[in-house]
């Protein structure tokens, strides 16, 4: 779809459907030193509360030369500029992920992603066993909110642990964005997306400020805009016509001056800590990566980090040593004179801020696993220590990165020592660290996977056992040699997504036969042919995804609905079966197996006894707020013949659906159902 303009509409949206109930959304969708005190910052006595307030602001794909603060000659900044004037600016700060969701966790919990358990931006949930800076502040009388702009970090991810309020896309009263173009068809289309602009997220945030000035409190604004796709709005185009990132860009800046502006008003300049950090940066073409996620290069794992604090820290000091974003909430932490997060591998940045001129000899470490989802291999790792950045992986890399910044001269071959003893500190990293507490991986529903594309993301299910990304064993295909596939596979589910479905089963046959390895192509290959209505070579194209990968949870899920859309209804229930028996826990496939047991029209097939069992089974996986796990399993019980339980059940559904702002066709079929339990009718597919 051509894109023309971009505004906010207000929509209650937050759409999620169950597997067999909405079968419709598979196939729809450089520095100098400043004098500082010698003495250590102090919590500062302010007039109100006695607690200085946090309001930590995240930028989403800002790459730190995006700025004026860090060289930037467009006038992407100038707020932001004056922030740093004012503060302390971090000239060498490193994620340890250039994605959305590994980042964030890794910001609130200090904990590096093989750490807190969130290795990609789906298919991973934050584990609750984690202690966030949120929890602590709000255990220590902070009240505590957030504004999310985008779908990868919403409620559901569990980042909102901690929060008082945690307003995502989800929420009924939010503004959202819509684009307007024409469809493949040429016909005018209006495309709402699942995303909060930044004048949204103030519309809130500033309110809280307000609403809260009385008592300390810890605010945390997300920041999306600066994401592809670049839009800016038309006065914000016209200032840099040249880059609609960096307007993009410049545009957040205008908005977070009014957040500046508003603790000003509420006299909160001397009771407030600012930070600002990206979560990761953007390729922007270099090293033959255009956006991110995929590579761990300068271009998308250095980022801006600021503290503002006037009654606690100095004006004007830029530190030059390598810092890292899980040293954020320790230092605020420090601040705050709370005590530190045990078993992080974050630290406190005051001693840093002390005394600027000293190494204290950091090692900043990052990892991504998106290549090894998409097209199979190895996690792909880095460290930074001194002026040595080291890559591991099949072709390892070396870079100076002090003389040679855009990391272009490989010296791995001319230095081993260096890789030797960088290798040896990223062992020591990974393998001293304790284990993730809980369980992280969770399956992706249909409705969330459509918000994450509908976003740009490419969205692979982790079918590997999340185990085998701890391992710093190197796996072929090197991510480098097949990064320049990316952006044909984009483009297919793009072309997909506006309507063009027989040039995007073309694109991605090709792509099949490049790398025959990649569950990822089969399986959206084999949702474009059912798009198509070609059920039977959809199914085939999902055989031949299993073979690659025999427990892959996404290909059994489409699989199962294939041969169900085939009317082979025993072939069908065998197949769930055995992936039941054979295969990790899934929500979704368990909740199809469930559903077949007790809706089956063919009597000899169904099993009311086996359908109760696997059905709470996944309202268990699911945490019990899955309305249609709900209605699966009221299901199950009618099947089984306890009737009362069955509409209990199915009314819990009902209310979830309703509160979930679920889609009306899903809340109309959940009422259906409901109806029929409480004539005392079983509940039976055609």
């Amino acid at each position: 779809m051509q894109l023309h303009s971009r505004r906010r509409t207000l929509i209650r949206h937050a759409p999620r459907c169950a597997s067999l109930l909405a079968l419709a959304l598979w196939f729809a969708v450089g520095c100098a030193d400043s004098d500082v005190e010698s003495e250590s910052p102090r919590a500062a006595d302010t007039t109100r509360s006695g607690k200085p307030n946090v309001v930590l602001i995240t930028l989403d794909t800002v790459r730190a030369d995006a700025l004026n603060a860090y060289g930037q000659a467009l006038p992407s900044s100038p707020e932001i500029e004056r922030i740093g004037r004012e503060g302390v600016v971090f000239d060498r700060a490193f994620t340890s992920a250039p994605s959305t969701l590994p980042s964030r966790a890794s910001i609130l919990t200090a904990r590096c992603p093989f750490a807190n358990g969130v290795r990609s931006n789906a298919g991973y949930v934050l584990p609750q066993e984690n202690v966030t800076l949120a929890e602590v502040l709000r255990q220590n009388g902070y009240a505590t909110g957030a504004e999310i702009a985008a779908p990868v970090i919403a409620r559901s991810t569990g980042l909102a642990q901690g929060f008082d309020h945690y307003r995502d896309p989800a929420s009924s009263d939010v503004a959202l964005i819509e684009f307007r173009g024409r469809d493949a068809g040429g016909d005018r289309r209006v495309t709402q997306i699942p995303e909060r602009d930044a004048a949204d997220i103030n519309r809130f945030g500033r309110s809280f400020i307000r609403e809260n000035r009385a008592r300390p409190f810890f605010l945390w604004l997300h920041y999306f805009d600066a994401h592809q796709h670049y839009v800016p709005r038309p006065e914000y185009a016209k200032r840099l016509p040249d880059s609609p990132y960096h307007a993009e860009i410049r545009f957040v800046d205008d908005r977070i001056r009014e957040v500046m502006a508003t603790l000003a008003e509420n006299d909160l300049q001397n009771d407030t800590i600012v930070v600002i950090v990206a979560d990761h940066g953007e390729g922007l073409g270099e090293h033959h990566e255009d956006e991110h996620s995929y590579l761990v290069y300068d271009t998308t794992v250095r980022v801006p980090l600021i503290f503002w604090a006037p009654a606690l820290l100095p004006a004007g000091t830029r530190i030059p040593a390598v810092v890292r974003t899980v040293d954020i909430a320790p230092t605020i932490l420090d601040l705050l004179e709370l005590p530190p997060l045990d078993g992080v591998q974050g630290a406190s940045l005051l001693p840093l801020i002390r005394n600027p001129a000293e190494d204290p000899d950091r090692t900043a470490y990052g990892e991504t696993i998106e290549s090894a989802l998409t097209f199979g291999g190895a996690a792909l790792r880095y460290v930074r220590r001194g002026p040595w950045k080291y890559i591991h992986k099949v072709e390892p890399e070396l870079y100076d990165v002090v003389n040679d910044p855009g990391e272009r001269t490989n010296l791995a071959a001319v230095h081993p020592e260096e890789v030797a003893e960088l290798r040896a500190r990223l062992e020591e990293i990974v393998t001293g660290a304790p284990p993730p507490p809980g369980t992280a991986t969770a399956d992706i529903d249909a409705a969330h996977r459509a918000q994450l594309e509908a976003l740009g993301y490419v969205v692979s299910d982790v079918d590997s056992d999340p185990a085998e990304f701890d391992s710093l064993e190197v796996r072929p295909p090197d991510p480098n040699a097949v990064i320049g596939d990316l952006v044909p596979f984009s483009q297919a589910l793009a072309k997909s997504r506006a309507g063009f479905d027989d040039e995007a089963a073309e694109m991605l046959r090709s792509l099949v036969a490049l790398h025959p390895a990649s569950t990822p192509m089969y399986v959206e290959l084999a949702r474009v042919e059912g798009k198509l209505g070609q059920y039977a070579q959809a199914a085939e194209t999902l055989e031949a995804a299993l073979r690659v990968s025999p427990c892959s949870r996404l290909a059994l899920s489409f699989r199962s609905q294939m041969l169900y859309l085939l009317g082979r209804r025993a072939e069908h229930l065998a197949m769930l079966r055995s992936a039941r028996d054979r295969c990790p826990a899934s929500a979704r496939l368990l909740n199809d197996l469930a559903y077949v047991l007790a809706t089956n029209p063919d009597a000899a097939l169904r099993d009311g006894a086996e359908a109760v069992a696997a059905a709470q089974h996944a309202v268990a996986l699911g945490g019990g707020e899955n309305p249609e796990h709900l209605d699966t399993l009221a299901a199950a019980y009618a099947e089984s013949g306890d009737f009362a339980r069955a509409v209990e059940t199915a009314t819990r559904a009902v209310s979830l659906a309703d509160v979930q702002h679920l889609p009306e066709q899903s809340r109309a079929g959940l009422r259906d159902h409901l109806a029929l339990l409480q004539r005392g009718e079983p509940i039976r597919e055609d």
